[in-house]
């Protein structure tokens, strides 16, 4: 008797389905019944197997392709969110630290200076008392010293009584004490060693006052405008090394398994599509949010060219994978489904589907812990077609004799 069986297919795949439980016909006839036995196919954590028979022209139409499971290094990541920011350390606030007022100012919003460059010259008469008092308390402890000297030379012929000599070094040492004080409170003021050295080869008294960098940077504030009064708790300019900028995050809880400070990150901003910079994970919080259930971690990359801004928004890959070898297959190829994986794997003149348990994965490769053997064959292209038309057969047969 002549039998024909029609299967309906889905539009993705065209392919006969055949699920354990239906025999494959002619194949593996039982010697003593006569009977199909069906295959024996690796199938789901229950046993139920599931194989798909494909004839020639259903494979060229699946366009299927396999590939082995073999050995690779998977750099494991986790992604997050973030801000950029200055380093804290590359981060300088000038203003004074007595009130005066602003008579010229020497930079500009956006200029890039060196540490040391005068941003600002403020005049006050705090700072005309200051550099009076150096100059004086230099005065005196030349005469001291002087006078000191002559009681040694005196004492030395046996001229003169030892107190006055006693007396005339206490009066040297007082004078150098009060000249080093009046130089400190210069230095407090903001003056350099040049300009102290200036101050007693011109013996000039002058009022004024050079606001300079500490660092290296860019101007990135201003707030000095000429004949304004400022007082010692105003900030005139902020400037910033952006040489070496951070991204604060927030790792989600369930990610923060693994993180740990040291680790090669990779950072994209969304005003730069295509574009990555690399840094180094340099803090994870000990405190999750009891908010929003995350951690808070801190990267450091370089920016030599001040491309990236203070404030832009920015995605985080944290790779906290390792260097050794595991077994790997394509991402395409493994089949995710109700918390399970699956892939199908060559039989015969069809393809079974197992089950897999997977590990870490970098977008491309997928970790198999269980399931497969190394250089075990694997389907990576056609294999959701194949899955597609597995599911559609999962029902009642649909056969029809003439």
């Amino acid at each position: 008797m002549n039998r024909t069986t029609t299967t309906s297919f889905s539009a993705l795949a065209l392919v006969t389905v055949l699920a354990t439980g239906f025999c494959i016909p002619g194949a593996d006839a039982d010697p003593q019944t006569g009977k199909g036995r069906g295959r024996q196919h690796h199938g789901y954590g229950d046993g139920r197997g599931r194989f798909v028979n494909l004839d020639p022209e259903q494979g060229r139409y699946l366009d299927i392709e396999t590939t082995a499971a073999a050995r690779h290094t998977i750099s494991t990541a986790v992604e997050a969110t973030g801000t950029l920011s200055p380093c804290p350390d590359l981060v300088a606030r000038v203003g004074p630290v007595i009130s005066g007022r602003v008579s010229e100012v020497l930079a500009r919003l956006g200029d890039r200076v060196s540490a040391g460059q005068p941003l600002a010259k403020l005049v006050s008469v705090e700072i005309g008392d200051a550099v009076s008092t150096y100059y004086k308390a230099v005065a005196e402890l030349e005469l001291a010293r002087i006078n000191f000297e002559r009681y040694e030379r005196l004492i030395s012929r046996d001229i003169g009584a030892k107190k006055d000599l006693l007396t005339a070094e206490a009066d040297f040492k007082i004078a150098e004490a009060g000249c080093n004080a009046a130089e400190k409170t210069l230095h407090a003021f903001g003056f350099t060693e040049a300009d102290v050295e200036q101050i007693e080869a011109t013996h000039q008294i002058n009022a004024e006052l050079l606001l300079r960098s500490p660092i290296d940077g860019t101007v990135v504030e201003r707030n000095a405008t000429v004949g304004e009064r400022v007082g010692d708790d105003s900030t005139l300019f902020t400037v910033m090394d952006l040489g070496r900028m951070f991204v604060d995050a927030q790792v989600f809880e369930r990610d923060v398994a693994g993180l740990q400070r040291g680790q090669r990150i990779e950072v994209s901003v969304n005003a730069l599509p295509g574009r990555t910079f690399d840094g180094e994970l340099i803090h994870v919080s000990q405190r999750i949010d009891p908010e929003t259930r995350t951690l808070a971690v801190r990267t450091a990359l370089a920016n030599p060219d001040g491309t990236l801004k203070v404030g832009m928004y920015a995605t985080v890959r944290i790779f906290t994978g390792t260097d050794e070898p595991v077994l790997c297959v394509p991402a395409a190829a493994v089949i995710e489904d109700g918390g399970e994986s699956w892939v199908f794997v060559p039989d015969g003149d069809g393809y079974s589907l197992v089950p897999v348990s997977t590990g870490a994965g970098d977008g491309e490769l997928v970790q198999i812990t269980a399931g497969l053997d190394e250089g075990q064959a694997v389907v990576t292209t056609g294999s959701y077609g194949l899955y597609a038309s597995l599911r559609q057969g999962s029902g009642p047969a649909q056969t029809h004799t003439h």
